[in-house]
């Protein structure tokens, strides 16, 4: 800092001072922020492609256990009775039960 006066000029004090520094700031990352995002977004697609194997697998094993325990208990109960089976020859089963009451009645 310097300090002058020169009354013959008609200046009587003069202040002078430096700060000399240095800042350093990246204008270009070089792709750094641009990698990490595609990487997140990558991550992202995983962690939901897994979240959706689970949760099918979780739904696969509910529908299993749901069938065994069906099955538990069509076993306890026992045979179904011949009024109660459905399957494909219904119909027909029907047509004879018609027959059967109409040559009876």
């Amino acid at each position: 800092m310097a300090n002058q006066s020169d009354p013959a000029l008609g200046t009587f004090r003069t202040d002078r001072a430096s700060i000399i520094g240095q800042v350093t700031a990246p204008i270009y990352d070089g792709g750094l922020a641009a990698a990490q995002t595609g990487q997140a977004k990558e991550f992202s697609t995983q962690s939901r492609l897994v979240l959706g194997m689970v949760c099918n697998q979780a739904l696969t094993a509910a529908v299993a256990a749901r069938v065994s325990n069906e099955g538990a208990k069509a076993a306890k109960a026992g045979p179904m009775p011949k009024h109660e089976r459905r399957g494909p020859d219904d119909c027909e089963n029907l047509q004879d039960l018609m027959e059967t009451s109409d040559t009876a009645g």
